[in-house]
C-alpha cells in the first residue's frame, strides 16, 4: 500500500535523509517511473494541504518531484482551471540561479506531521533546469510562492527538510491550527 513516508518513522527517516539518484532519460520514459509517477500523483491528490511531493516522500530514492496544478494556479494568482493549469513532474532538477534576497515565510511538509513553521528563509527567485516527463530539458523561472515550493522540493532530493532551515517550528493539529504544549488550540 502506498503511503507518505514520515520523518518520525526510523525506516522512513533513513530514506528521507538520503541524497537521491538521478534518472537516465531511458529511466524517465520507462515503466518503473510511470508507476512511481502514478503513485506520487495519487498520494498528493489525497492530501488536503499538499501542494507538491518528492519521490522520497513516496518511498523512492529518485531525483523527482511533482508540483500540483493548483500550485501553478496559485502562483499566478489565478483561479484553478484544469484546462489551463497542469501538474508537472521535475526530473533531475538543478537550481541554476537564485536571487541574493531571501524571504522568510511559512511552510509545512507531508513528511513532518503536526508541525509547521512561520519562518523558513528561502530565495525570493530561482531558476530551475530539469527534465520533463518526455525527458526533454526545460527551464523554469519562479518567484514568490512557486520559488518557495521548488526550493522545498529540491531540498527533499538532497535529504534536507524544511525543519533544518526553519527558525522556529510549532506543533499544530490536523487542520494546521497551532496548539499549546498541553494539546489545546491556542
Amino acid at each position: 500500500m502506498s503511503r507518505i513516508f514520515k520523518i518520525n518513522n526510523k525506516e522512513d527517516a533513513r530514506l528521507l535523509r538520503q541524497k537521491t539518484q538521478n534518472l537516465s532519460k531511458e529511466e524517465i520514459l520507462g515503466a518503473d517511473t510511470e508507476k512511481m509517477k502514478k503513485e506520487m500523483a495519487k498520494l498528493l491528490s489525497k492530501e488536503k494541504f499538499g501542494v507538491a511531493i518528492a519521490a522520497p516522500q513516496a518511498g523512492y530514492n529518485k531525483s523527482c518531484f511533482l508540483i500540483s496544478a493548483h500550485t501553478f494556479a496559485h502562483a499566478k494568482q489565478e483561479e484553478f482551471d484544469p484546462k489551463k493549469h497542469k501538474s508537472r513532474f521535475f526530473f533531475n532538477p538543478e537550481i541554476i540561479k537564485h536571487s541574493k534576497k531571501k524571504i522568510e515565510s511559512d511552510e509545512g511538509c507531508l513528511s513532518v506531521p503536526l508541525k509547521y513553521s512561520y519562518s523558513v528563509p528561502r530565495f525570493e527567485k530561482v531558476t530551475v533546469r530539469y527534465l520533463d516527463e518526455d525527458a526533454k530539458e526545460q527551464t523554469i523561472n519562479a518567484s514568490g510562492f512557486l520559488a518557495r515550493v521548488l526550493q522545498h522540493e529540491f531540498d527533499h532530493l538532497q535529504g534536507v527538510l524544511y525543519t533544518d532551515k526553519a527558525k522556529k517550528v510549532i506543533d499544530v493539529d490536523e487542520e494546521l491550527r497551532p496548539i499549546n504544549k498541553d494539546g489545546h488550540e491556542k
